[in-house]
């Protein structure tokens, strides 16, 4: 495409495999990607070539977006096309071959405004021209720069698989490809970081690229950075780490694996730590590895603790040490670093860009990328330095314990509550971490058993669980069992019976408690909780309601009532007797035996009867009562009263023997009545007879005055 046809943009259509889209020239256009949706972006240069891809394209990758930009300044943005399955994009290859990209192709080399160059492809003066606005393509485009791509030949970019860097191809006249050095960042004289050999075969020069993030590196850090061979002894370079935490080494003509070595040469403080706050100097020995292929490559790698992890267990799989390395290959290279980032949940622990959880763009709201997921394990290595007061080498030794590699990948509870626990005391308020390495479930602590008195009342606390976690993690009741008579607080764990227990109505309860962690990781126990049975039944008085009735003047002292009782309807602790407050002054009852006195002498006359009322209660406060009632018999006890005179009407001497000279009467209506009989009481003078029932009295001699 010539400069002409840049400046007059003509309709291009984007072709989604399912619909085209008009897309407005030299403007900026978005679609929202969508799954199985296949991409082309097409020029129409006239009705019989309305399928021809539009070239001079630099595709660059924005977060989750897919970015086209195009020399005339259109621009497509497919917004989170890398988050998409079953999608790809086709773009154009030399000649009439096509390029097609997924959102699991390899990224490129990283630009200045954080994107990555996915591809490229057009002439190299149109790509020349879009250096502009994407700041660092010219580094990469660099090898356009001094001729080596045949003029008017259109350039291809491609990332290598393995480096993350990339090359460039510029396709001559019968179709070869002729490398181009795209060493992001390095520099070594004017022809773009290649050595000048007077225009024969450039001389191979690859480099490698450290980037070291603990929390972001400070300018006074004092590290040092070493890269060995495969062997791990053979030293290819040295240099200084960068004030921004980076360093680009020279690796000459060696290719293959990559052993790096970071060196903390002083005391000064090397980055700020995540968890303090705080500048922090380097306190753990660290290492990275890598495998540069091909010619002419930049191996971009991170140093930390996670690429120290991944080291360490390489060499331990070989037998070998830090200080006595074996030789890796690009295998084991490759192996170990999928298996500790497959382990911590980051895709590439040794090429991702690590966002710092304190480098200013570190945002947990929104989801965690890739780089930030890596910021955040950085993070908990710091914070679980700080919890422990220990080093970095103490962590670091610590988690490597806790790894195991082999048929099946894990890291030890100990570990992961380690780490989970350090990234809560750094920055990780929310639990990400949890969801990244937290594979354990929580653990029960509390008793399977409980008891609980019956009639507490409803709505009662009845058991509280306990369970320990590095993670936050809440409490829910399943289904099993009588769970759902209960509720539970999903905090505290206690569990609450909603009703009001009740042993004779049901004995015991089975519920199960479950605990999730904020991973989704869940673990039970079932508790049986007894309801303790109660003495809560008052006795029965099986005595009688009355007493039985006593003769007045019968005296004082008497038992009068016996009371009797059975708590055999529940629980019998004893049962004790009382008198109720009411009952007739004068009585008094045996609290054991239930025997019932009358303490005075019973007098009908002046109270014929009783009213008394009986309580039994037993030991658990329950109480009955009865009222009982008792007479007084009521006695003959007042003499009848003589009515007659008390002088009977004179007779004459010598009237005759045998006359009744007095008849005597008497009332007995003064009390009970049944009759009276008269008699003449002793000392009465002799002569005199009485009818005992008439009261008639009889002289039984003929008077006379002269001798009575």
């Amino acid at each position: 495409m010539n400069s002409e046809t840049q400046m007059k943009p003509s309709q291009y259509t984007l072709n989604t495999g399912k619909n085209r889209i008009t897309l407005q020239a030299g403007q900026t256009n978005i679609h929202k990607a969508a799954p199985g949706e296949t991409y082309r972006v097409l020029k129409r240069q006239g009705e019989k070539d309305q399928d021809t891809l539009a070239d001079d394209v630099v595709a660059s990758r924005h977060g989750q977006d897919l970015q086209l930009d195009y020399a005339d300044g259109t621009t497509l943005t497919l917004q989170d096309w890398f988050t998409q399955s079953d999608t790809s994009v086709t773009l154009p290859a030399d000649g009439t071959s096509t390029q097609v990209m997924t959102p699991d192709s390899t990224e490129g080399a990283a630009l200045a405004d954080g994107s990555h160059v996915f591809y490229a492809h057009g002439s190299a003066d149109a790509l020349a021209s879009m250096t502009s606005g994407h700041p660092g393509l010219e580094n990469i485009l660099a090898g356009v720069q001094n001729g080596s791509v045949v003029s008017g030949h259109p350039v291809t970019y491609l990332p290598q698989s393995h480096s993350y860097v990339g090359y460039l191809a510029g396709a001559l006249g019968l179709g070869g490809v002729v490398g181009v050095a795209a060493a992001s960042g390095h520099s070594g004289g004017d022809n773009g970081g290649k050595h000048d050999n007077g225009g024969e075969v450039p001389a191979v020069e690859n480099a490698v690229e450290l980037n070291f993030v603990g929390g972001p590196a400070l300018s006074s850090n004092d590290l040092n950075v070493e890269i060995y061979q495969a062997d791990g002894k053979t030293l290819i370079g040295t240099g200084t780490l960068g004030p921004n935490g980076s360093v680009t080494l020279s690796a000459g003509s060696y290719s293959g694996v990559v052993i790096v070595k970071l060196v903390n040469s002083g005391s000064a403080a090397d980055y700020l730590d995540e968890a303090t706050g705080a500048g922090k100097d380097l306190s753990a020995q660290l290492w990275s590895m890598g495998v540069i292929y091909g010619d002419n490559s930049t191996l971009v790698l991170n140093i930390n603790v996670l690429t120290t992890l991944a080291y360490n267990k390489a060499q331990e799989a070989l037998g070998g040490t830090a200080d006595s390395p074996a030789t890796l290959s690009a295998t084991q290279v490759a192996d170990t670093s999928a298996a500790i980032g497959s382990l911590f949940g980051v895709d590439n622990i040794l090429n991702t860009t690590v966002v710092a959880t304190n480098g200013g763009s570190y945002n947990a709201t929104d989801g965690l990328s890739a780089g930030e997921k890596y910021g955040l394990l950085l993070a908990a290595f710091s914070g679980a330095e700080a919890n422990a007061s220990a080093s970095t080498q103490t962590i670091l030794d610590a988690v490597t314990a806790g790894i195991t590699l082999g048929s099946t990948i894990s890291l030890s509870d100990e570990a992961q509550s380690l780490l989970i626990k350090g990234a809560a005391a750094a920055t990780d308020t929310s639990g990400g971490l949890s969801l990244i390495i937290d594979t354990h479930a929580p653990v029960f602590t509390s008793a399977t058993a409980a008891s609980v008195d019956e009639n507490i009342g409803a709505g009662k606390v009845v058991w509280t669980a306990v369970a320990t976690d590095p993670s936050q993690f809440s409490y829910s009741l399943s289904t099993a069992g009588d769970s759902a008579l209960f509720s539970i607080n999903a905090s505290t764990g206690a569990v609450t019976l909603i009703g009001n227990p009740d042993y004779e109505s049901k004995a015991s309860y089975s519920f199960t408690v479950v605990a999730t962690d904020a991973a989704g990781n869940a673990s039970s126990q079932t508790v049986t909780l007894a309801v303790n049975n109660l003495d809560d039944s008052a006795p029965t008085i099986t005595s009688g309601t009355t007493a039985t009735a006593i003769n007045e003047n019968s005296g004082a002292g008497q038992v009068i009532y016996t009371a009797t009782a059975t708590d055999t309807g529940d629980i019998s602790g004893g049962v004790t007797f009382s008198l109720k407050a009411g009952s007739d002054a004068g009585l008094t009852i045996d609290p054991t035996t239930g025997a019932v006195t009358l303490t005075g002498n019973p007098d009908f006359e002046s109270k014929a009867s009783y009213s008394f009322t009986v309580v039994a209660t037993d030991a658990a406060g329950n109480a009955s009562d009865q009222t009982v009632t008792l007479d007084i018999n009521n006695l003959d006890e007042v003499a009848p009263m003589i009515t007659s005179g008390t002088t009977a009407t004179a007779i004459n001497e010598n009237s005759g023997a045998g006359q009744v000279i007095y008849t005597a009467t008497a009332t007995d209506t003064a009390d009970i009545s049944n009759g009276v009989t008269f008699s003449l009481k002793a000392g009465s003078d002799a002569g005199l007879t009485i009818d005992a029932t008439t009261g008639a009295v009889t002289l039984t001699g003929n008077p006379d005055f002269e001798s009575k």
